[in-house]
């Protein structure tokens, strides 16, 4: 690609850049190392000490917009139209073990169910889970909720995921925190058809490793719209059903901003108490790159290169 001198905001410094697409996460790293290219964007979180380590390259860490969730299944036909159940495997995963199988330990943690990097995020909606931590890593609360729940000992939670090297490994890491309370935990890996079997066969599964986001949205408002209103992957029902949908369907038609914080602030307290899905971590973007290349701007995870310079 070729810079656009005419651009309304100046001439761009860099006038030529090359993308070179590579599957691969070792293939990029590799590609740094041996100065194929000067960017390598998403790198594998066992090559940070290398590149780190490398002169000349360094690692750039930023939030993305994108959270791993858990979905719960809602419906009648699920354990999990249980609340009190919903709450106890909150509170039983161990999440900085979740963080450290999955990326690495490099992600960041959260207080709702959505990424704090989406534009219209509150921090007042985080202030809501204040008294649990955002039902922080507890035992001894997981069975309390348990006990409360009337879930016998033993009952099985089907766990669906994407089959790929991160989910899988998170996964056993909640299958080992769901024994520790009590709660067998079958992981079922469905690796191209994840979307479909949450929609269509909701009696497959209970809950659901995903990465949520709304991009090119970059909205907390679009992403409730779009997973819970739009496609109710969470299969919720009746009075549950009514109350969030209620909320989202009121925030979409408000444009008094006052208005639309009130409105999204009882969605968020919804979310919260109910709980049909629940916020592990938000995603780090770990980018290996020369380190005299400066990028200011940022879209989500990937660079924009309009504000992008060399020392």
């Amino acid at each position: 690609m070729e810079a656009n001198e005419d651009y309304w905001a100046g001439a761009p410094a860099i006038k030529e850049i090359t993308l070179q697409f590579i599957a691969e996460e070792s293939q990029r790293t590799n590609a740094l190392l041996t100065g194929e290219v000067d960017l390598a964007r998403t790198i594998a979180y066992v090559d940070v000490p290398t590149i780190d380590s490398t002169d000349g390259l360094e690692v750039s860490i930023e939030d993305t917009m994108s959270a791993s969730v858990l979905f719960y299944n809602c419906s009648s036909v699920s354990a999990c139209d249980n609340e009190e159940l919903r709450k106890a495997i909150a509170f039983a995963i161990n999440n900085e073990a979740c963080k450290s199988a999955s990326y690495g330990g490099y992600a960041s943690n959260i207080s709702t169910c959505t990424s704090p990097r989406f534009g219209d995020y509150r921090e007042a909606w985080a202030e809501l889970a204040a008294d649990t931590g955002y039902y922080a890593y507890n035992v001894d609360k997981a069975k309390e909720c348990l006990v409360n729940a009337g879930v016998a000992e033993g009952t099985t939670i089907k766990l669906v995921h994407t089959g790929s090297n991160r989910q899988a490994a998170e996964a056993e890491v909640i299958q080992s925190c769901l024994k520790e309370i009590g709660l067998n935990c079958e992981l079922v890996a469905v690796p191209d058809t994840t979307a479909d079997l949450v929609t269509n066969q909701p009696e497959s599964w209970d809950i659901v490793l995903w990465t949520w986001t709304n991009f090119p949205a970059q909205s907390s408002l679009a992403t409730l719209n779009t997973f819970i209103y739009s496609n109710n992957y969470m299969h919720l029902e009746g009075a549950e059903q009514d109350s969030i949908f209620g909320k989202i369907e009121e925030a979409v038609g408000i444009y008094d901003d006052a208005k639309k914080d009130e409105v999204m602030l009882a969605l968020y307290q919804d979310l919260y108490d109910i709980l049909p899905v629940y916020g592990l971590y938000n995603v780090q973007s770990l980018n290996g790159k020369d380190a005299k290349l400066n990028i200011v701007s940022k879209c989500q995870d990937f660079p924009l290169f309009t504000e992008t310079s060399w020392q």
